[in-house]
């Protein structure tokens, strides 16, 4: 299939395309947010705080 046609990029491109501009003298970190703490004040959970 064309790839504009299927308009999903290849990941794997992508994140080589990505690593690629990082520059190699510098120390990457990378963070992630995995709390578990509900919103229930958030709009979209409005429901749960019923």
């Amino acid at each position: 299939m064309n790839p504009l046609k299927d308009s999903r990029p290849r990941r794997g491109r992508l994140r080589r395309l990505c690593v690629e501009q990082i520059p190699k003298d510098i120390r990457l970190l990378l963070a992630g947010d995995h709390t578990g703490w509900g919103r229930t004040h958030a709009k979209t959970f409005a429901h749960l705080g019923k």
